[in-house]
């Protein structure tokens, strides 16, 4: 990138900071070219309307994962159905709880984060499981929600 910024006369981070995209950064070979263009086009695919910058797989996997599943399987929808079923301000302080949690890993590093007490943590994340069917202590369980959720 820093290269292409170089021959294009222009300086790659000003350049790119106020454009939004993806990035893949090393492709080896021009057979990998349609390829990396794919994936920087799925990337493009799960930008948010606020996101400046180039972003990369390892920085999106969650989004383009999640895009790809829902696509084809209806897969976000299927599984937090049951946050449906609670009202959008309940539904948002479990959501937040539950991405701080997946964020940290430790409660109470997701009450400190929250600014809750710890078994208020405890308590929403069985409230998601209660909803979900997922538990988010559980790592597998918690990659599933991870993707879900982004």
């Amino acid at each position: 990138m820093q290269n292409i910024a170089r021959a294009l006369g222009v300086d790659a981070d000003a350049t790119f900071s106020v454009v939004a995209g993806g990035l893949v950064p090393e492709v080896a070979g021009l057979g990998a070219v349609p390829g990396a263009a794919a994936t920087a086009f799925e990337i493009c695919r799960t930008l948010r309307p606020d996101e400046n910058g180039l972003v990369t797989l390892a920085q999106a996997w969650t989004r383009v994962t999640k895009s790809r599943l829902d696509e084809r399987h209806g897969f976000s929808d299927a599984l937090l159905a049951g946050l449906g079923t609670v009202p959008a301000p309940e539904r948002e302080v479990i959501v937040e709880t539950v991405r701080a949690y997946l964020a940290t890993g430790s409660l109470s590093a997701s009450a400190e984060r929250l600014y809750c007490h710890r078994n208020t943590v405890l308590n929403r994340l069985g409230r998601f499981q209660k909803l979900t069917g997922l538990d988010v202590t559980v790592p597998d369980q918690a990659a599933v929600a991870l993707v879900a959720l982004a």
